[in-house]
């Protein structure tokens, strides 16, 4: 019996027919065998990623600051919508702000839609917390509400300055001991993350930092930062794609309230788990099933970037996503972050015209809010 047929014999079949081709998907069944296998070493590996906390007081705040470089953005959604957080990579400024008009998209008439449109309602403006960090990613100051920096005015460009990749992520808000919290990452990315170690070389250590930040709910229902309390943070020695995997902690609340179950960086060596109820200190780490490592280790020590568009092209919302191909078929492994274990196997059989599409780009996925539907393209003519 082939390793495919034993792991169809734990999984319910439903076929459907569409133009012509043949799809079957698997439901997972709980079985042990199916979940990231976990590095035995890990005691060794985790010894040696340093983790420093630090807190700094909200109430804490100024009204002035000056610009020194030109403004490098990145930005990052909550899984929600509710929450955006700016992150101004090359003067270190992160500004988190709530969504409060976070209506259904609708589609009408344009006269109705301009009666119906508040001054700039399409402006997501209402800020919670707005700071600046040192070099070393610890906070440095917090801005007073309202706080706009100015914008850079010089000439000079940052060419000359070290270039660095970064990665952000920010949670939805999270219950904690009856506590509303948001979580922020940022990833500073080194070379030696994203790529096998060198023989007789040094490894560079990268930094990652998790701000927690706790909110309170005004009289209008949303969200501000509880002045009274300290924002905690916590310095790690790695790098990577940095992500928050979390769970609703009921349906009948209208999906406002997140439980956080873990965060994750991904980078060369393995998927890194670290635990929330542990004030976030690195507890397992994953490898990476067989075919995604096989791809990682055959590239080259300069290939930094394939290894991140790799692993960036697996990653989709909570999910991790593995590709695999054997005598015309496709098969889609689809694994669920917060528990780590596989959650869905989707098969299809190949069209001619798919292997000639396989030799460029790679695949882009998206799976809906209630798991219903799995969509995929390289961006050559077709969604499957």
């Amino acid at each position: 019996m082939s390793q495919y047929d034993e792991e169809k014999d734990n999984f319910e079949t439903k076929i459907s027919i569409d133009n012509g081709v043949r799809e079957i998907a698997f439901i997972k069944s709980d079985a042990k065998k199916n979940v990231f296998k976990e590095i035995k070493d890990i005691n060794k590996f985790i010894k040696s990623v340093n983790n420093r906390q630090y807190s700094s007081k909200n109430s804490l705040v100024c009204d002035n600051d000056i610009t020194n470089k030109k403004e490098v953005y990145q930005i990052a959604i909550s899984k929600n919508g509710k929450f955006v957080a700016t992150f101004d990579s090359a003067n270190l400024r992160i500004k988190i702000l709530e969504n409060t008009d976070c209506r259904p998209f609708k589609i009408g008439k344009k006269k109705d839609m301009e009666l119906n449109n508040d001054n700039n309602s399409d402006r997501i403006k209402k800020t919670i917390v707005h700071f600046k960090l040192k070099t070393d990613l610890t906070i440095d100051k917090f801005y007073s509400e309202g706080f706009i920096p100015p914008l850079f005015n010089g000439s000079s460009s940052n060419d000359d300055d070290k270039k660095f990749r970064w990665s952000f992520d920010i949670s939805n808000v999270c219950m904690n001991e009856n506590k509303h919290f948001i979580y922020v990452a940022i990833s500073c990315i080194v070379d030696d993350d994203m790529r096998r170690t060198i023989d007789g070389k040094e490894k560079k250590k990268g930094t990652t930092v998790i701000y927690s930040i706790e909110l309170i709910k005004n009289n209008q229902e949303n969200y501000v930062l509880n002045k009274n309390t300290d924002t905690f943070y916590q310095i790690h020695e790695i790098s990577g794609i940095c992500r928050f995997a979390e769970i609703f902690e009921n349906k009948v609340s209208d999906n406002e309230f997140f439980v956080l179950k873990r965060f994750i960086i991904f980078n060369f060596y393995g998927i890194h788990s670290f635990s929330r109820k542990d004030s976030f200190k690195l507890d397992m780490t994953f490898n990476y099933p067989k075919n995604i490592r096989r791809e990682l280790d055959s590239l080259d020590p300069s290939e930094i970037y394939n290894c991140i568009s790799i692993l960036y092209s697996c990653i989709c919302g909570k999910y991790f996503l593995v590709e695999q191909y054997k005598n015309n078929v496709q098969l889609l492994e689809v694994y669920d972050l917060t528990t780590m274990k596989l959650d869905t196997i989707t098969k299809r059989v190949e069209k001619s015209q798919d292997k000639l599409l396989r030799r460029y780009n790679r695949n882009v996925y998206s799976i809906s809010m209630n798991k219903s539907q799995l969509c995929f393209t390289r961006g050559l003519r077709s969604v499957k």
